[in-house]
């Protein structure tokens, strides 16, 4: 008789994984949602920015958002869209965007090169060199002097008053990079592959042709975005690694994994690099010097909005889409219409029955994040 306790005790673990195995079965569901800035008006379905349709929005006024996907597109608060005439040229950086609000002008990354196009859509023009190397990530310098772009893995410079380029031989793994005119420093950050694994750091490279890395991150497997993103007064540095939800094989049947990593920002003013933990997704507001981020907290992922010189947070969304749903990832946030309202691509998830909410969900007075759940350099 002894072989019929090994017997009930796998069948006792079989139906504990089998209950875990269920709740794992309830799929998320992804979409497209919105809410103003002050936290209210939530929309758990808002279809009016189409992301897959027509890319990633760009705040560039009050009353303009640029989409950057396989065309540009342009539009206006309550109107559609209208797309740019680029002629035979094709998007080729689906991610950088540089951003002239002095001049009206776009700089973008078509046909593995810069292209310039007005905020009217017209005169698309071409002004990398045609030399064969591959051209993409353009961004503004502080001053707007200067455009710079990545050729190749090398940081190039542009003199938008003259058209002339330099490119400087060292780094040799720059993804993106912007110039600091007042004080003759570029920001990078540097990828590559080190050891069968994915590095991402932010450096500094002066004038001197001194590199100083800040700050690095080593992850694997590949993440759907390396988020590298620069605040608009040039003073903030962040990066984040996403990767969205997905099911992974077990031997209780296929599971659903969400990811979450740390998120670092640098002030290059005080030195300081902050870390939030716990972070699924993160943008700057054009509204200096604020960070919308979104963080898991006991299972659910929120809406938060920092000041970055006080470093004081409060919370825009809970997390709750109604009674029994809530919020189980954000992929990406963009603030648009001079910041007033955020647009989400997320995922939501129902409960099952049997929860209750109030012991593991967090509401909206919650705490929230302050200096000491930040961890500072």
């Amino acid at each position: 008789m002894r072989w019929i306790y090994p017997v009930l005790f796998l069948a006792a673990v079989f139906l504990l994984g089998a209950d875990k195995c269920q709740d794992n079965h309830i799929p998320p569901v992804k979409v497209s949602c919105s809410i103003y800035a002050d936290g209210s008006h939530f929309q758990s379905e808002d279809e009016s920015m189409s992301f897959s349709t027509w890319g990633r929005p760009f705040d560039v006024s009050e009353d303009m958002v640029i989409h950057l996907g396989s065309h540009l597109y342009k539009s206006v608060p309550g109107g559609n869209p209208s797309q740019f005439f680029l002629g035979t040229v094709s998007v080729t950086d689906y991610q950088f965007l540089g951003i002239d609000r002095a001049r009206q002008m776009l700089y973008f990354g078509g046909d593995h090169s810069i292209y310039r196009i007005g905020f009217n859509g017209q005169n698309c023009t071409r002004v990398s060199p045609e030399d064969g190397a591959d051209y993409s990530a353009p961004a503004l310098s502080s001053c707007g002097n200067y455009l710079i772009a990545i050729r190749d893995k090398h940081i190039a410079r542009m003199n938008i008053q003259t058209g002339e380029w330099i490119v400087l031989p060292e780094p040799t793994t720059a993804m993106y990079a912007t110039y600091i005119g007042d004080i003759d420093e570029y920001y990078y950050y540097s990828h590559y592959v080190n050891n069968y694994q994915y590095v991402t750091a932010l450096c500094r490279l002066d004038a001197e042709a001194d590199s100083t890395m800040i700050f690095t991150r080593t992850y694997s497997p590949t993440p759907d975005l390396i988020n590298a993103q620069i605040s608009p007064n040039h003073r903030y540095f962040a990066l984040h690694i996403m990767k969205e939800p997905h099911t992974q094989y077990s031997w209780t049947g296929d599971q659903y994994i969400r990811s979450w990593s740390d998120l670092k920002v640098y002030d290059r003013q005080t030195g300081q690099t902050i870390t939030v933990p716990g972070c699924y997704s993160y943008t700057f507001s054009q509204e200096s010097p604020y960070i919308i981020f979104s963080r898991d907290v006991n299972g659910m992922a929120d809406l938060m909005l920092m000041n970055l010189d006080t470093h004081q947070s409060h919370m825009i969304w809970d997390g709750y889409y109604e009674h029994n749903v809530f919020s189980y990832s954000i992929s990406e946030i963009y603030p648009v219409f001079g910041g007033q309202k955020i647009y989400l691509k997320a995922w939501k998830r129902n409960w099952k029955s049997d929860d209750d909410k109030s012991l593991t969900a967090p509401m909206v007075m919650d705490t929230p994040l302050n200096d000491h759940q930040i961890s500072e350099r």
